[in-house]
């Protein structure tokens, strides 16, 4: 405890013991209800209390005010509050008790709303050292502050940190009061203490990350604060250390995590008020989201953001709580420093991760956090900024800066210092001129465009060029806008996309075409470079050409642009966008138009109209590369989403990319085109993934590309890699909620369902129509819980065109199986236009659910009826395509119910040899399952076991809950290795 109070507090008539309510049963009801909001108003600070008072609904308002000017008659701070205050509810303090248990009494060091907190020390002379006691007050006795007392006390028992004031000692009081001792720190809060002894910038961030060790000890040992805040992290003004020694304080709200790692209690009191400091509290606590140690990592971004800039984050005065929950959920946090004290970029970044709204986006825990701040003291890279190659040059010439200048010199002596560091172009600059200065990041925005209705799709095609010779330069980044910042979208300011987006510069503007389908029409394209800082026009210049010359205009504004940033152009890799510019310019219309069709959805419908747009444009100009490129990634999409699954389809794919390769080698998209080709076409990974590493050799900021590789990575069982680079498509991409719901989907291939969670919460909220998220959602309840009821509950959230599909129709049925449901599956089943559900995952004919349910019916003629159906059609399958390996795994379940168990294990088996893990880590367990279901359906009970075992040691979406909500496998949940619990 520190020398602090906890706050104020309520001291009923000496021997009344707890207030008694009004005998009245409206009375006693209104008497709890205020009762429950005077004991969250005396656990915060006074100065929130005119806030509470607001909120308090007004009937209830002038009885809250009086209790709580009751508890301190002295306190000015409720002047805001009614002024007609009952003089019977005053009474005098409460009398320090001489001893507590084995400890006598020296003074009050401070009083809070549940407790007081004494100064004392040993009678028996055993120990001099001085404790702090907290001690619960007479008549605050209540079940719910009694249950957080000894809550507080049995977590302070399981943290032993050098940083966590330390449990000595607790009992029970003469009186029957509980008390618990703590070793008494005589300090200041950590903010208060940095100013009054100017401690350097060095000095504050070494006791922050003290603070972090002390937190993430917490978190390991299953606690989240949900308090942090200065006042909480004290530093012992006595310690021997010049700077002081942080001890974190106060657990009283603290929370026992789940096992999923989250706290879903919400810190509320019985009344629905919550339990916490607002200007500290996170978003998802301040809208009662479940919470986690993302949580108090946020808490201790804004502690971080107060001891750097003496600021919090947001100004929160005189706002009324809803208020300041809307501020704390929705407004963009600038960058900290900003009209302040001065803050190097990599801080700033330090303290802008830790202060993302979705929580999935911040540090993963608070250690994380503190070991990037131990980095940055290091002169090393920080996580916050990424793994940019300038970035990480640049702190390594910073530390190594004497050791490089020779090696510089002497490589310079043979080979020259441009030599050694040639980019892949051979560009000739020297390395400390292109490490020196950190990447600076810049978005380019949709212009706007003036022109005939219908052609704004020429706009766009400019902004994507740009975008694209922009990334060819060493030095700057370049993060992609995205679907969410549109010229359709409401209008924004440049500080809030810019924030959105966290980029330093945004480029934008507009552009007016004649007519963009006459060569000798007129183009007048007027862009404009922001610094967002401070929201002004660095470079702007006004264009006026030809169409004709339209595309040489698109490298002229992008090097503009490099220059004004003090980009050296002259390093402009050899991607430079890779614009492949035709020599027509219908070519380039229907190129254009071919772009748009798909730009924010790839249906069927639009697939098909851009394939037929790309061909008009190669009718045109037949050495159009980029115009290959993208048929043929046109042709793979429609292969893989199974539109057309035909080899002359997948042969068109292949033909595509192998002519973009033939007239235009040095274009990123080629080597896109080649890899989504190898990888979802043929299934032929390692090629894949070599051909999407080239095209982000040529172009870094390719986001398709890196999307790419991430799911192949996935694909090739490489999760944590995986994460990492959808990690990375947030930063270069963080408009698109599909990078959040693929990086969710591969924690929950991990069984980290609560790191999937938050994230799903992420894309509900921006996407909820976005297609399979309900269905995987549904999956993630089902492991989670093991319940059919909720996992059916999340599936129906579902509404619009992406949840007619046959995944999500199968996954139904088979919830509805699970439950018993099997008149429901019967009539559902009869409404379906097919007879086989085809997906990625599995190859089912429709009678085999029928037979299912007619067998959970006890119509076994019915039942077997289908089967021969199922039957019929899978045998057929096998033989068109023998290399499914969905069929076979099927097939098997099919043989199996059938009594036919030779045949059963033949052909699970021979799919699950089609897609071995080593093909494919995604879709390898569901074959592996199949194998599984068979030897129980055959009784083959130690096989089945065996075979799960093997499923469960590799990430996909079985999971215990699964096998306990299937009545499938119930005859294996007495075997003594069933798992009961993950």
């Amino acid at each position: 405890m520190s020398a602090r109070g906890d706050g104020p507090g309520l001291d009923p008539s000496p021997g009344s013991g707890r207030p008694e309510a009004p005998p009245d049963p409206v009375e006693a009801e209104r008497w709890l209800r205020v009762r429950a909001l005077f004991e969250e108003a005396v656990e915060r600070d006074p100065e929130e209390w005119p806030e509470l008072l607001a909120a308090t609904q007004e009937g209830d308002r002038e009885l809250l005010a009086r209790l709580l000017r009751a508890d301190r008659a002295s306190e000015p701070l409720l002047d805001h509050a009614p002024d007609r205050l009952a003089a019977d509810l005053f009474s005098a303090d409460e009398p320090l008790p001489q001893r507590v248990g084995p400890y006598r009494v020296l003074r009050l060091l401070g009083r809070g709303g549940m407790g007081q907190v004494l100064l004392a020390r040993r009678e028996d002379g055993s120990d001099e050292q001085d404790v702090a006691i907290k001690l619960i007050r007479r008549g605050m006795d209540s079940e719910d502050v009694l249950r957080r007392f000894r809550s507080e006390r049995q977590i302070l028992a399981r943290l032993t940190h050098p940083n966590i004031a330390r449990l000595l000692d607790g009992g029970i009081a003469t009186d029957g009061r509980p008390y618990f001792v703590m070793e008494c720190v005589h300090g200041s809060p950590i903010t208060t203490h940095c100013e009054t002894h100017g401690l350097a910038l060095e000095s504050r961030l070494r006791l922050f990350a003290d603070a972090c060790s002390a937190v993430e000890h917490a978190h390991e040992r299953g606690f989240v604060h949900r308090d942090l805040k200065p006042r909480n992290i004290v530093v012992d003004d006595g310690d021997a250390l010049p700077e002081g020694t942080v001890k974190l304080l106060d657990f009283g709200i603290a929370k026992v995590l789940e096992p999923d790692g989250l706290d879903l209690t919400l810190a509320r009191t019985h009344t629905g008020s919550r339990l916490m400091t607002p200007e500290y509290a996170s978003p998802e606590q301040m809208r009662s989201g479940p919470l986690g140690p993302a949580s108090d990592v946020y808490s201790l971004g804004v502690v971080l953001h107060e001891l750097l800039t003496g600021q919090r984050p947001h100004d929160l005065g005189g706002l009324s709580l809803s208020e300041v929950e809307r501020v704390v959920c929705e407004t963009p946090i600038p960058r900290p420093g900003k009209g302040g004290r001065r803050l190097p970029s990599a801080l700033q970044a330090i303290v802008l991760m830790a202060l993302r709204t979705e929580p999935h986006r911040r540090y993963g825990s608070a250690g994380e956090l503190g070991d990037d701040i131990r980095r940055f003291l290091a002169g090393q890279p920080v996580r916050a900024r990424g793994d940019s190659l300038p970035y990480r040059a640049h702190t390594f010439v910073r530390r190594h800066t004497v050791a490089l200048a020779i090696f510089v010199a002497v490589i310079g002596l043979s080979v020259g210092v441009g030599g050694f560091l040639l980019d892949r172009s051979g560009g000739a600059s020297s390395m400390v001129a292109a490490v020196l200065e950190d990447p600076l990041t810049i978005a380019v925005l949709p212009f706007d465009y003036f022109g005939p209705e219908g052609q704004e799709y020429f706009a766009d095609g400019l902004t994507d060029v740009v975008n694209a010779h922009l990334a060819g330069f060493p030095g700057l980044r370049v993060v992609s806008s995205g679907p969410s910042v549109s010229r359709e979208g409401p209008e924004r300011s440049t500080l809030d996309v810019g924030s959105e987006l966290g980029v330093e510069y945004l480029l934008t503007g507009s552009v007016g075409f004649e007519s963009p389908t006459d060569p000798s029409g007129r183009v007048v394209v007027e862009p404009r470079l922001i610094r967002i800082e401070n929201d002004s026009v660095v470079w702007s210049q006004t264009f006026d050409h030809t169409m004709i010359q339209f595309f040489g205009l698109q490298s002229v504004i992008a090097q503009a642009v490099a220059g004004a940033l003090s980009v050296d152009v002259s390093r402009m890799e050899r991607a430079s966008g890779g614009a492949a510019v035709p020599s027509n310019l219908e070519a380039y219309r229907f190129y254009l138009r071919g772009n748009d069709l798909i730009r924010l959805n790839e249906n069927e419908e639009r697939l098909r109209l851009a394939e037929a747009s790309y061909l008009v444009a190669l009718a045109r100009d037949s050495t159009f590369g980029e115009a290959w490129a993208r048929l043929s990634v046109v042709h793979t999409q429609l292969w893989f989403h199974r539109f057309d699954t035909s080899h002359e389809r997948l042969d068109r794919a292949g033909e595509a990319a192998e002519r973009a390769l033939q007239s235009h080698p040095d274009l990123p998209e080629t080597y896109y085109a080649l890899g989504l080709f190898h990888y979802q076409g043929r299934g032929d990974l390692l090629q894949g993934r070599r051909y999407f590493e080239q095209a982000l050799e040529l172009q870094p900021n390719h986001v398709r590309a890196l999307f790419g590789l991430a799911t192949l990575l996935r694909r090739q069982g490489r999760m944590e890699e995986a994460l990492v680079r959808f990690r990375e498509l947030t930063v270069l991409d963080p408009s698109d909620v599909n990078h959040v719901f693929s990086a969710a989907f591969t924690e929950q291939l991990l069984r980290n369902y609560p790191a999937a969670d938050p994230m799903y919460a992420t894309v509900l909220q921006r996407a909820p129509d976005l297609p399979m998220l309900h269905l995987i959602r549904a999956h993630l309840s089902l492991s989670r819980t093991g319940s059919v009821t909720r996992a059916r509950s999340v599936l129906a959230e579902g509404t619009g065109p992406g949840v007619d599909n046959d995944q999500t129709r199968y996954f139904e049925a088979r919830l509805d199986l699970m439950a018993g449901r099997y008149l429901e599956v019967l009539w559902t089943a009869d409404s379906w236009a097919t007879e086989v559900l085809d997906a990625q995952i599995f190859y089912v004919p429709v009678a085999w659910l029928r037979a299912a349910a007619y067998r959970g019916l006890g119509d076994a003629a019915m039942a077997r009826e289908q089967e021969e159906i199922a039957l019929r059609l899978l045998e057929a399958r096998v033989r068109d395509a023998p290399e499914d390996a969905r069929a076979h795994g099927t097939l098997g379940r099919v043989y199996a119910a059938l009594g036919r168990p030779d045949e059963a294990v033949r052909a699970a088996q021979r799919g699950k040899e089609l897609l071995p893990l080593s093909r494919d880590a995604v879709l390898a367990p569901f074959r592996m399952e199949d194998l599984a279901a068979v030897y129980v359906l055959n009784g083959q009970h130690e096989e089945a076991m065996a075979e799960l075992e093997s499923i469960l040691a590799v990430p996909g979406l079985l999971s215990p809950g699964h096998l306990r909500a299937d009545p499938l496998w119930a005859p294996l949940r007495t075997h003594p290795r069933f798992p009961v619990e993950g």
